[in-house]
């Protein structure tokens, strides 16, 4: 129950790029409520301009001023969006300082009345769902904006606070819970999706990357074998039509392969235990084999993601490499080892076979040495890449692969 607490408060760190895609939204459309609160500023110099309480005209001609600075802002925030957020928050703030300072100095109605609280209340409920901040920091400003106005009344009132302020507290501070939780939930509802507008963008970028890596040199050669067939159809034969269409199918074999391994990764990134089942029974089912698990149920019911995709992507790598290996030169039952520490996972695989030795015959298995270690060098610089390890026992034939547990999350 506490480990629950802990990971509900301890989130995982917001990603910058996702919080600049929505603060320049919320910028982008902040504009809004510069165009409003500048029409409501000049009407309320209007109903001021006169009176001979001057402080009121001369606080609401500030606010008009702050009005038409936000309206700016959003107006101009792609030139200046290092600071156009802290810009735009500390104008909320001096604005609702200021409108809390109108109501100590309005002769109609006493500070303590809840018409004063009115435009405090629009505004923090209208400022939730354009605040581009954090929600920790808009419910920090906003909390001390309450204590202020306490403070101020506890001033104006000779060093006490009257029982009408009480009763109105009674109204005004359930309100501002509410707009906190309107907050939390409006940013956590953008953030979300624009965190997942951006890994989709980076899925497409890394896909026709590795496309293009695989495909090109295929589809250049079917390219220039097309234009020569055009240049010279006399040159077309039974070979080159076989070799042109040994190509194609190459391609488009490479094309399928390259799609599925894609939904692979991001399955095993998204849920890590169950990916890992899915890819490793799959193939071992392709071929008539059978792979058992061995790890504590309790991790059946936990969620485990892999923070870094290049992490995935070379655990992924690692894993159908080594059930390349024994589908290859083993037979029988292979068994997946799984033990969850603090700071590491450890994975153990087996074979059913227990020698590396290269036998004559043709009903054991064989395992050349030298292709191994090959397999054993490649693997190890991956797992080191992310900070793991890898080593092979060569008799019984067993793999151990170290990963640190930083790479995961808990959920």
């Amino acid at each position: 129950m506490i480990h629950t607490l802990i990971k509900k408060i301890r989130r995982r760190p917001l990603e910058e790029v996702s919080l600049s895609v929505v603060y320049s939204e919320i910028l982008g459309k902040v504009y809004v409520l510069g165009i409003a609160f500048t029409i409501a500023y000049f009407q309320s110099i209007y109903i001021e301009w006169g009176l001979e309480n001057r402080i009121n005209f001369v606080l609401s001609a500030i606010e008009l001023g702050i009005a038409i600075a936000i309206l700016g802002i959003s107006l101009t925030y792609k030139k200046i969006f290092s600071v156009a957020p802290f810009l735009t928050r500390s104008l909320y703030f001096l604005l609702v300082i200021i409108e809390i300072e109108t109501g100590f100095h309005d002769l109609n109605i006493p500070y303590f009345d809840p018409k004063n609280w009115l435009t405090i209340i629009a505004l923090v409920g209208v400022c939730s769902f354009f605040y581009p901040g954090k929600v920790w920091q808009f419910v920090l400003e906003w909390s001390i904006l309450l204590i202020y106005y306490f403070i101020r009344v506890f001033i104006e009132n000779n060093q006490g606070i009257p029982l009408e302020t009480w009763r109105e507290s009674t109204t005004i501070i359930p309100l501002f819970i509410v707009c906190f939780f309107l907050n939390h939930w409006w940013f956590r509802t953008r953030y979300v999706a624009a965190f997942r507008g951006v890994l989709l963008d980076e899925h497409k970028k890394n896909i026709f990357q590795e496309m293009n890596e695989s495909l090109g040199s295929q589809l250049t050669e079917i390219t220039f074998i097309s234009n020569k067939f055009v240049a010279n159809p006399t040159i077309i034969n039974n070979d080159e039509l076989s070799n042109l269409k040994n190509l194609c199918e190459s391609a488009l074999n490479a094309f399928r392969s390259q799609i599925h391994e894609e939904d692979q990764k991001e399955i095993l990134r998204v849920s890590f235990l169950d990916g890992l089942r899915l890819i490793l029974k799959k193939r071992y089912k392709n071929v008539g084999r059978n792979v058992k698990f061995e790890w504590d149920t309790i991790w059946n019911e936990t969620n485990i993601r892999l923070v870094d995709k290049d992490a995935a992507h070379n655990l992924f790598i690692i894993f159908t490499e080594i059930t390349s290996i024994d589908l290859n030169y083993s037979r029988g039952l292979s068994t997946w080892k799984l033990s969850i520490e603090p700071k590491v996972f450890w994975f153990i695989f087996s074979s059913g076979f227990q020698s590396l030795t290269v036998t004559e015959n043709e009903n054991s298995p064989i395992f050349p040495a030298t292709e191994i270690g090959k397999s054993e060098q490649a693997l190890k610089v991956r797992a080191e890449s992310f900070g793991g390890s890898l080593s092979i026992s060569r008799n019984p034939f067993s793999i151990q692969l170290l990963v640190p547990a930083k790479l995961f999350q808990w959920e």
